[in-house]
Order: structure tokens, then C-alpha cells, then sequence
């Protein structure tokens, strides 16, 4: 809970998301992360769903 899978090799807790566009992930420290197309949507929902949890 709280977690979102991104990639293989990532796993994110969606606190420290900053921004979510155009399949980058933005984290709060400033790195940019990639997000697949075949996980974007699923990702879009499970943050969006958290930022309203909030």
C-alpha cells in the first residue's frame, strides 16, 4: 500500500512522486524516471488514486 510498480527494477513509494506526465515520473529529489506505455495507465490510476486518498 502506498507503493506503485513502475518497471521491473522500480518500485516507488508514491509520496515522493512529484509529477506524472507524458510517461516520466518526477520524483520530489528531482530524478526523472521513465514509465513504460504498457504500465503508464495503470500507474496513472493507482497515483491518481492516491492523491485523492490524501
Amino acid at each position: 500500500m502506498g507503493f506503485v510498480r513502475i518497471h521491473q527494477s522500480f518500485l516507488i513509494n508514491m509520496r515522493y512522486i512529484g509529477k506524472l506526465s507524458s510517461y516520466v515520473m518526477v520524483l520530489t529529489t528531482g530524478k526523472e524516471i521513465s514509465v513504460p506505455k504498457s504500465r503508464y495507465p495503470e500507474v496513472k490510476r493507482q497515483y491518481t488514486l492516491f492523491k485523492g486518498a490524501e
